[in-house]
């Protein structure tokens, strides 16, 4: 089995200003103890698309992700529980994320893993893509979220090539069905001066949603990447499909887009 840095970097660089501690309420997991078990759900799910004839059932599946909550010490209810809290609290769900990036690749230098995971999305990010409106989603355009799932996000991973600009516009987009809760999206660019800024959105109900972050038009970008994430309830199953992430040059709304651009501070403070 093969896990590449795109999985890994599901979130890279989605690092707020660090939020004490102290706002996490009693019987919610920490942040330290919920980064590591997302970072070891983001590995389950690099092992069931690489190891898809072996985890082919939904009871297979199950019996994985299982062994995860066993292997932290702690039961589905209260995952799922925090969860619902952090996905409240963006500012700390996003740290959190951060930090089960550094675990992710903690572990796999430990392992001397080092190849790409058998997917398309980490060839497909460093490819040139000409024309100026691209759709640079790698993964499949459709998607399940369903409570025996290994993982509960969908995320992409691009690198600058030629054919990128400054001010370039981004935009992630999909259509949900059958969603009780908010779904969760995120773009993040990180620049080549080390700055990083990042767009939010969370769609309730059905239908279409698009997030659409602006570049800044005196910088250059180094690279985009984030995610689309639902927790869905015990016997709920959601359909996400016509998944995109369409990269088109800069126009007349760009700046009314910059103004919903918010920026990151340039390091995660977890040991603080």
């Amino acid at each position: 089995m093969n896990i590449s840095k795109p999985l890994l970097t599901f979130m890279a660089a989605i690092a707020l200003i660090a939020v004490s501690c102290s706002k996490i309420p009693s019987g919610i997991l920490g942040k330290e103890k919920m980064a590591r078990i997302i970072a070891d759900l983001s590995i389950a799910e690099a092992v069931v698309e690489s190891e898809y004839r072996t985890y082919s059932e939904d009871s297979t599946k199950l019996a994985l992700k299982q062994s995860v909550f066993a292997k932290n010490h702690v039961t589905p209810e209260q995952v799922d529980t925090s969860l619902k809290w952090y996905g409240r609290n963006m500012d700390i769900l996003v740290e959190v994320y951060d930090r089960a990036i550094e675990m992710t690749e903690e572990d796999l230098k430990q392992n001397a893993i080092n190849a790409s995971v058998s997917t398309p999305s980490k060839p497909a990010s460093i490819y040139a893509t000409e024309g100026d409106s691209v759709d640079l989603w790698t993964a499949p355009h459709n998607r399940i979220f369903a409570a025996n799932m290994p993982a509960n996000i969908s995320t992409f991973y691009a690198v600058n090539d030629r054919n990128w600009q400054s001010g370039d516009i981004f935009t992630l987009a999909g259509k949900t069905h059958g969603a009780l809760m908010p779904v969760l999206f995120a773009i993040t660019v990180e620049y080549r001066d080390g700055t990083r800024e990042y767009v939010t959105s969370a769609a309730s109900g059905n239908g279409w949603e698009r997030l659409r972050l602006a570049l800044n038009p005196d910088k250059l970008a180094s690279m985009v990447y984030g995610y689309i994430m639902y927790t869905p309830q015990s016997d709920e199953v959601v359909a996400l499909d016509s998944i995109s992430l369409i990269r088109t040059r800069a126009g007349s709304g760009s700046e009314m887009l910059r103004r919903n651009v918010k920026s990151f501070a340039s390091d995660y403070e977890h040991h603080h």
